[in-house]
């Protein structure tokens, strides 16, 4: 598990590195702000964190807010920003099958969009220290994770849903956090947790990697 962990890491490691620093680049070229920090979180070796998350149990509410409607939609994940600067969700599993994930992701207007993500492909987004050090400029992603009741069945009586996700540290959602993590070479954390309780409805197996070293 470690192996292939730090085989997934390295990676998503690299399509980290491509996207931050494009993005550095084009907040360079508009005179935007934090270029210069987001380039030097990447050279400070930030440690990146693999998540294999199992959700054992879904909300089936009678009435929601107004992002969903009740009636087709089950709910896995609240409507919430990562406190992450950055992180990415690789292929969803149902019951040990892909399918087709209800991860929804709002942007500025702010409009709400499906994410239906395929075998090898990655969702990527920005969390609030991301918004704070640009001021604005990158919106931090606002998401919830939801299964349609046409699952549900399925999802009852099979088993869980199952997702691999890489969050990147700091884990702050301010910039001073980001600008301290730029000066600073991060220190790999010890240690693995096997299927440890994060919340009632999930469990996950972890672990740390060094993005320098898988990289």
């Amino acid at each position: 598990m470690r192996r292939r962990d730090a085989e997934l890491a390295g990676s998503l490691a690299r399509v980290v590195r491509w996207v931050v620093s494009a993005l550095a680049a084009d907040l360079r070229e508009r005179g935007l702000p934090g270029a210069e920090v987001l380039d030097g979180v990447l050279d400070a070796a930030p440690v990146g964190h693999i998540r294999h998350f199992e959700y054992l149990k879904a909300d089936w509410p009678r009435r929601c807010g107004s992002w969903i409607d009740c009636s087709r939609w089950g709910e896995f994940f609240a409507m919430h920003s990562d406190a992450f600067w950055v992180s990415i969700q690789t292929f969803p599993t149902l019951a040990g099958r892909g399918f087709c994930d209800g991860t929804f992701i709002v942007d500025h207007v702010p409009s709400m969009h499906r994410v239906r993500l395929s075998q090898g492909d990655v969702a990527i987004w920005f969390g609030d220290a991301v918004q704070d050090l640009t001021a604005g400029a990158v919106h931090a992603a606002k998401h919830m994770v939801l299964i349609h009741r046409s699952y549900k069945q399925r999802f009852l009586k099979q088993g869980p849903r199952r997702v691999t996700m890489f969050h990147v540290y700091p884990h702050n959602r301010t910039k001073e956090a980001l600008v301290e993590a730029s000066i600073a070479t991060s220190k790999p954390l010890q240690g693995w947790t096997l299927h440890a309780q994060y919340r009632p409805s999930q469990r996950v197996l972890y672990g740390d990697v060094s993005i320098a070293a898988a990289s």
